[in-house]
């Protein structure tokens, strides 16, 4: 859960968006459009040459010399959107001790959504047992062949409320490893 301090450190900051994949991209950037976000559109940082929202630029060295290293007249925050906490990210000095980053899980897939979507956590659930990854459960249980496929992802998620619907019950069925862990739910309005 977003505590107070970090909400508001994110509410005066200009935030940069690192998604893993199309998904999460798709997820981010309809939040943000609709105005379902704590975090306003016009606070986002942009990539340079696609002006999206959002980067799926994920090396910490990268993100450092593509855009820390410009002039922002607020002060910068990351929010990373990923599935794995394995996933190392340390920015060097100057940015480590003044660019905060707020890691958001979607574990075990950002796939999840969709399985909450079309009303099949339970069965989803069940099959978990074969260890079988939300992305394929999607593929081969659901129907949903180009789950990864973004212009597919953006009319699948284009009702920002529906989507908005299944991040809280995401949050809902899904049990956090830390207390401290935050979902994207935890950056809706």
């Amino acid at each position: 859960m977003l505590d107070d301090r970090s909400r508001a450190t994110l509410q005066n900051a200009r935030i940069l968006f690192v998604c893993e994949g199309s998904c999460e991209r798709v997820v981010i950037e309809t939040l943000l459009a609709s105005g379902k976000l704590i975090i306003d559109e016009s606070a986002a940082i942009r990539e340079t040459i696609t002006d999206r929202p959002t980067t799926n630029c994920r090396a910490a060295k990268t993100i450092q010399d593509v855009f820390l290293g410009l002039d922002y007249e607020q002060p910068v925050a990351i929010i990373r959107i990923l599935d794995s906490r394995k996933e190392q990210f340390h920015l060097s000095y100057p940015y480590s001790e003044t660019v905060p980053v707020f890691n958001c899980y979607t574990r075990p897939e950002i796939e999840m959504l969709a399985i909450i979507k079309e009303n099949e956590f339970g069965r989803y659930n069940k099959r978990a047992k074969n260890k079988a990854k939300p992305s394929e459960f999607c593929k081969k249980t659901l129907g949903l062949g180009n789950i990864k496929n973004e212009s597919f992802l953006r009319r699948y998620w284009s009702d920002a409320d529906e989507l908005c619907r299944c991040l809280l019950e995401y949050r809902r069925l899904h049990k956090p490893e830390r207390d401290n862990e935050l979902t994207i739910a935890d950056l809706l309005k």
